[in-house]
């Protein structure tokens, strides 16, 4: 979290090849080693190639491109299916973690904008709408628009997680020591 770009920086195809490997074969002491903007582009690499993504296409409308307030938005999170949920959760914790910048050196912090612009395509995926299973072509207004929507959505996520909104509650663990609220990063 205290590396500039670890979510933008190029990262060598070979180094991400080798990260991919690490990662599918449980070498985790080749993963300890691995810089930290690789992991960054894993991380994106992985949430891309999920064979469901963290915001289910059936859910995509109500989510991503409706303008309900936060109450719609916390009722419609609460029916994800609870892989999503937890990898979402995990996910914004730590981009949370990399817009704050008690947490991120000031040259490694990203705004929440532009955090929700990188990992919008990662988390959000429109609805196949075509018979033949391809996405429908849209003019580049419709997708600047769409793509604006989908960043703000992350952002608000984001944001609703570090100003520890009720759309985000602490969460809250079983210890040897009793229950625990764990932090954001």
């Amino acid at each position: 979290l205290q590396v500039q770009g670890i979510f933008t920086a190029p990262v060598e195809p070979r180094e991400l090849a080798d990260a991919i490997v690490g990662m599918k074969t449980g070498r985790t002491s080749q993963l300890r080693s691995t810089p930290p903007i690789v992991l960054g582009e894993l991380l994106k690499t992985w949430l891309q190639e999920l064979p469901i993504p963290v915001v289910p296409s059936m859910m995509y409308e109500d989510l991503v491109l409706g303008e309900g307030d936060p109450s719609d938005v916390q009722e419609l999170l609460s029916q994800l299916p609870a892989p999503c949920m937890a990898v979402l959760e995990e996910v914004i914790r730590l981009l949370v973690c990399v817009s704050v910048p008690e947490f991120a050196k000031p040259k490694a912090c990203m705004s929440p904008e532009a955090i929700g612009c990188v990992f919008a395509p990662c988390l959000v995926q429109a609805p196949l709408q075509n018979q033949d299973g391809a996405r429908p072509s849209v003019d580049s207004r419709d997708a600047d628009r769409i793509s604006s929507l989908e960043g703000a959505f992350v952002t608000t996520l984001i944001n609703a997680m570090a100003s520890r909104s009720p759309l985000w509650p602490p969460q809250i663990v079983a210890t040897g020591r009793g229950l625990v609220q764990l932090d954001y990063c």
